[in-house]
C-alpha cells in the first residue's frame, strides 16, 4: 500500500470517527476538541482551520431540510467569507 493510500484511508477513518463522535448528543465534549486544537502547533491550528472551511464549503452544496437548514445557511455564510480570504501553510 502507497503512503497516499494510507493517507487517504486515515481520512476516510477520521471522517467516520468525527460522524461517530457528533452522533453521541454529548455536545459539552465538543469543547475538549476545541481545546486541544487551540493548544496545538500554531502551524496545525491553521491547517485545522483549512480543514474546517473545506468542511462547510462541502456542506454549503448540501441539501437541506429542517434537520439540516441552519447549519448549511451558516455554512455558505462562512464559505462567502472564506472565499474573499486566504489562510497560509506556515
Amino acid at each position: 500500500m502507497t503512503p497516499m493510500r494510507d493517507r487517504k484511508q486515515e481520512a476516510e477513518e477520521l471522517s467516520k470517527q468525527i460522524v461517530r463522535f457528533v452522533n453521541s448528543y454529548d455536545e459539552s465534549q465538543f469543547a475538549i476538541i476545541a481545546e486541544e486544537i487551540a493548544n496545538a502547533h500554531r502551524t496545525l491550528q491553521g491547517s485545522a482551520v483549512r480543514l474546517l472551511i473545506k468542511i462547510m464549503a462541502r456542506l454549503a452544496e448540501n441539501g437541506t431540510d429542517l434537520r439540516n437548514q441552519e447549519a448549511v445557511r451558516f455554512c455558505k455564510d462562512c464559505s462567502a467569507i472564506a472565499d474573499e480570504r486566504f489562510i497560509p501553510f506556515i
